[in-house]
């Protein structure tokens, strides 16, 4: 599985918060939980590679400087 955009990183986050919520893990549910974690890892790694923190910060504050207050 690859994450192509911050629309879909947060809807597999959502995915796995719903996996484990269930508590009950069949084999299956284990397996997909696993695929979904390592394509979030995938995502932030390639995150960081493209834009470090601190120029993410920089430009969220400039996009939307209310939010940071």
């Amino acid at each position: 599985m690859e994450i192509k955009s911050t629309f879909e990183y947060l809807k597999v986050l959502d995915s796995i918060a719903e996996l484990i919520d269930k508590r009950t893990f069949t084999p299956e549910a284990k397996q997909r939980l696993k695929e979904l974690m390592i394509a979030v890892k995938k995502f932030e790694r390639q995150a960081l590679k493209e834009e470090s923190p601190m120029e993410r910060l920089i430009s969220d504050f400039y996009s939307a400087p209310y939010l940071l207050n």
